[in-house]
C-alpha cells in the first residue's frame, strides 16, 4: 500500500477493507498511529460508560434505601397502632364536645317523656335584637306585705314577672323569680311560705288543678268543645260549658299556666309533673316551621299563639331542658313578624291596624321571654307601650280598644247581655302592660287604678257583670297597686270567685267555674277555670313591683296581712 497523500494526513478518512489489507506498515507503525488517533477517543468513551454506569449504581442503591426505610416505618407504625389504640380510643372518647357544661345548667333528671333532640328554630324579628336583652334589672322583689298607703306610690319595686294570659278581649301578665332563682321553684317557695295564710283561697286552686287534670286529654292538650268526653261517669253527668274548638292552643296555654303558676313545673316530680310533661309536649307539636303555634286558618290566632308563647316561655324559664327553649325562641319570632311595622298587633300577621287587647298579649309574651333569658326585640316592646299609650285617655286613664277611650269590646250576639259599661277590661290590660314592661311611672298608672276600684267584681250574671278575663287582669294589677284599692278589690273578687266555684254535691264540675261572662261562649268551661285558677294564685305567683308600704284592712298604719287573703 502507498503511503496516504500528504494532505490527508492528521484528518479523519473513511477505513474501507481494502485498505486495511492493503496496508504494509509495521505494526510499530500501526500502534504508533493508534496512540494518536484512535487511544483518546477509546478513553474517552470508556470514561464516560464508568461514570454512567456509576450513576445508575448509585440511583439503585439510593432507591433501594428509600424502599427499606418506607418498609420499616410502615412496619413500625403498624406496631404503634396495634400498641397504642386503647389510648388513641380513650383520647377521642376526651376530645367529644358535650351539649351542657356542668358549670353551666343544673343537672336534671332524665325521663323517657321528653325528647331533648329537637331540631333548631330561628328566631326571627323585625328589627335588630338585642343578645344581652335579659330580665328587667332595675326591680328588686319586695315581697311579704300588702303595701302602699292612701296616697298611689309608685317605687323600683320587684323584678322579673313573667307572664299568664286570659282569653277573648284580652292581654296576660304574670310572675317571675327573685333574681338567681328559676321562676317555677320561686313560685312554690312564695307559695309554701304563704300556705298557712291562704285559708280561702287555696283549696279553691287545687280543686282548679284537680278539675283540669281530670279533663286533660290523653294526648296533653285540653279542648274547649271536647273536654267532657273526659268526664268521670261515676260522678253523674258530663259536664256542661261548651267553648270554640278553634281555642284549643290558647285554653290549653292558660290550663298549663295554671300549674306552672302554683309551682307545679314539669321537672320537679309531682302529682302534677306528668300533666305539664304531655301538655308542653302537644304544644311543640302544634307548632309550624315558622314557630306559629296552631293553625291559622282563623285569624284571631293571634290570641291562640300569645297564650301558647307565654305558657312556652314559663316552661323555659322554669325548667333546664333546652327543647322548650329553642320553642319559646322561635314563637317569639313568630310575635315579631305578626307585628306592625313601629305599631302593634291586631288579628293576623301585620295587618295594618291595631288593636289594645291583642298588643296585652304580645307584650306579656315579650315580657316573659325576656324573664326567661330569652333577647327580645325591645324596640317592639316600646313599640307597644307607644300604641298603648297613644289609645288611652288621659283625663280618665280608660284605655280603649282601637281608639282612645272606647269602652270594651263584646261578641256582637251578647253587646246587650254584658254591656261594656260594667268593665274596665283594656283599662286592667294598659295597667299590667306597663308595670311588667317596666314603664310603672306613667302617670295614667293612678288614674287607671281610680277607674278599677269603681267596677269591683261581682258574681251577677243577670245583671251581666260577670267577667273573667277583667277580674284576672284587674287582679294582677290591682295587687302591685297595693294599699285599700288592693283590700277593696280582694275581697270583692274572692266573694265573687271563691263562692262560684263548683262543689262536691255538683259531681264532675267540682273544682270549675260555669263559663258565664262574655267569652265563656269561645273559651268554654276550661277557660273559665283556668283563668280563675290563675286569678288565684296572685298572693304568690309573682313578687311584688311597687315598694311603699301602706295601710291594710285594719286601717291606716296597721300592715295588711302578708297575702291579704283572710276574710
Amino acid at each position: 500500500m502507498s503511503e496516504m497523500p500528504e494532505e490527508n494526513k492528521g484528518t479523519p478518512t473513511k477505513i474501507r477493507m481494502t485498505d486495511l489489507l492493503q496496508d504494509n506498515r509495521t505494526t510499530q507503525e500501526k500502534f504508533k498511529e493508534f496512540t494518536k488517533t484512535g487511544l483518546p477517543a477509546l478513553i474517552s468513551s470508556i470514561v464516560i460508560i464508568g461514570i454512567f454506569l456509576a450513576a445508575m449504581v448509585l440511583l439503585a442503591t439510593e432507591a433501594e434505601k428509600k424502599k427499606k426505610k418506607a418498609d420499616d416505618d410502615i412496619l413500625q407504625m403498624q406496631k404503634s397502632a396495634a400498641t397504642d389504640q386503647p389510648k388513641l380510643e380513650n383520647e377521642i372518647k376526651e376530645e367529644k364536645p358535650k351539649e351542657l357544661e356542668p358549670s353551666a345548667l343544673p343537672k336534671v333528671e332524665e325521663t323517657d317523656q321528653v325528647n331533648t333532640n329537637e331540631e333548631e328554630f330561628n328566631t326571627v324579628v323585625n328589627d335588630t335584637v338585642n343578645p344581652y336583652a335579659s330580665t328587667n334589672e332595675k326591680f328588686g322583689a319586695s315581697e311579704g306585705t300588702e303595701d302602699n298607703t292612701d296616697t298611689f306610690t309608685m317605687s323600683s319595686g320587684g323584678k322579673g314577672l313573667a307572664g299568664a294570659i286570659g282569653l277573648g278581649s284580652g292581654s296576660g301578665a304574670g310572675g317571675g323569680a327573685p333574681r338567681g332563682s328559676l321562676l317555677g321553684g320561686s313560685r312554690m317557695g312564695r307559695r309554701n311560705a304563704q300556705k298557712a295564710n291562704l285559708q280561702t283561697t287555696e283549696k279553691s286552686v287545687l280543686l282548679g288543678l284537680k278539675w283540669l287534670k281530670n279533663h286533660q286529654n290523653p294526648d296533653g292538650s285540653w279542648s274547649a268543645t271536647g273536654y267532657s268526653a273526659n268526664c268521670d261517669s261515676k260522678k253523674g253527668a258530663a259536664c256542661t260549658g261548651r267553648g270554640s274548638a278553634v281555642f284549643d292552643v290558647g285554653v290549653t296555654g292558660l290550663a298549663l299556666l295554671a300549674f306552672l303558676g302554683a309551682g307545679y313545673t314539669p321537672d320537679k316530680q309531682s302529682e302534677y309533673s306528668q300533666v305539664t310533661k304531655k301538655c308542653l309536649k302537644w304544644l311543640k307539636d302544634q307548632q309550624d316551621d315558622q314557630g306559629c303555634f296552631g293553625s291559622r286558618g282563623d285569624s284571631r290566632f293571634t290570641y291562640n299563639h300569645a297564650c301558647a308563647t307565654i305558657a312556652m316561655c314559663e316552661a323555659a324559664g322554669s325548667t333546664t331542658q333546652q327543647t322548650w327553649k329553642k320553642s319559646a325562641e322561635a314563637a317569639i319570632g313568630f310575635a315579631s313578624q305578626c307585628q306592625n311595622p313601629y305599631q302593634a298587633w291586631r288579628y293576623g300577621m301585620r295587618p295594618g291596624d291595631n288593636d289594645s287587647s291583642v298588643t296585652g298579649w304580645m307584650l306579656m309574651a315579650y315580657h316573659a321571654a325576656r324573664d326567661a333569658k330569652i333577647p327580645v326585640n325591645e324596640r317592639s316592646m316600646k313599640d307597644g307601650l307607644t300604641f298603648i299609650d297613644s289609645i288611652t285617655d288621659e283625663d280618665t286613664g280608660r284605655t280603649g280598644y282601637t281608639k282612645k277611650g272606647e269602652l270594651p269590646v263584646r261578641p256582637e250576639n251578647l253587646v246587650n247581655k254584658f254591656p261594656a259599661t260594667e268593665s274596665e277590661a283594656l283599662t286592667a290590660v294598659s295597667m299590667c302592660a306597663r308595670i311588667f314592661c317596666d314603664d310603672t311611672g306613667n302617670p295614667l298608672m293612678k288614674k287607671g287604678a281610680e277607674l278599677l276600684s269603681k267596677r269591683l267584681p261581682t258574681w251577677d250574671e243577670a245583671a251581666g257583670k260577670i267577667d273573667m278575663y277583667y277580674w284576672y287582669y284587674g287582679t294582677l294589677a290591682m295587687y302591685q297597686v297595693g294599699g285599700p284599692s288592693w283590700d277593696s278589690w280582694n275581697k270583692a273578687m274572692k266573694a265573687a270567685v271563691v263562692d262560684s266555684q263548683k262543689s262536691e254535691k255538683d259531681g264532675c264540675q267540682e273544682g270549675s267555674w260555669d263559663p258565664v261572662d262574655a267569652w265563656g261562649e269561645e273559651g268554654g268551661r276550661v277557660y273559665s277555670t283556668a283563668i280563675l285558677t290563675l286569678c288565684l294564685e296572685v298572693y304568690y305567683r309573682f313578687p311584688k313591683v311597687f315598694g311603699a308600704k301602706g295601710s291594710g284592712k285594719g286601717g291606716e298604719g296597721k300592715p295588711a296581712p302578708k297575702d291579704g287573703d283572710k276574710k
